[in-house]
């Protein structure tokens, strides 16, 4: 089967002693169609698109920085204010969409302290240890907030081709000699 999905299969041993079969599954995240790969500018702002003929993946570098949209069959999946924060609740500012946060071990901020930085932005193309080519969004920044400036974090934002996968891998680096406990995560606001 070419589409992406869910197959059944199933294994067979036999011995002289026995005679097994055992069900398994196997997943099909994507094709090889093309996926592609643009600056734009959405209300305003620049953005990256990511189309892969299934989804289109909106991500705002200087808006959090988040993923503001997944539109599938038309739809966002993802519940976001972007252009401009608003509050939720009693957190402000509030991003939503998927937003990536950091911040000192011993604080607690619910949108984090990357969103004081534009980060920067460049297309990405990895492959993985099955030999799956993902492509997408690489952003980096350095946080200019003190308690947190000797970090450089990197944020992939990458599907395959007629996907209805994103696959979301963060990296921090610590640029000083000396550890230094932080707390990192992330915020999804999904569209119910």
């Amino acid at each position: 089967p070419g589409q992406p999905g869910v197959y059944r299969g199933q294994a067979r041993l036999t011995t002289e002693i026995t005679d097994e079969a055992r069900p398994f599954n196997v997943v099909r995240a994507g094709t090889r169609a093309a996926v592609q790969v643009a600056p734009a500018e959405r209300q305003g702002q620049p953005v990256w698109t990511i189309h892969n003929g299934v989804s289109e993946f909106v991500v705002a570098p200087g808006f959090g920085p988040s993923v503001v949209a997944w539109n599938l069959d038309g739809d966002n999946q993802l519940f976001s204010y972007f252009p401009k924060p608003e509050g939720f609740s009693f957190v402000y500012p509030w991003f939503g969409g998927i937003h990536a946060l950091l911040m000192p071990a011993d604080r607690m901020f619910w949108e984090g302290m990357l969103d004081r930085d534009v980060a920067e932005a460049e297309p990405l193309q990895a492959t993985d240890a099955s030999g799956l080519v993902w492509q997408g969004v690489r952003l980096r920044t350095r946080p200019s907030t003190p308690a947190v400036r000797d970090f450089q974090v990197e944020l992939d934002f990458t599907t395959l081709g007629e996907s209805r996968l994103l696959r979301f891998v963060y990296r921090l680096r610590n640029l000083q000699a000396a550890e230094q406990p932080v707390r990192m995560g992330c915020n999804v606001a999904g569209r119910l």
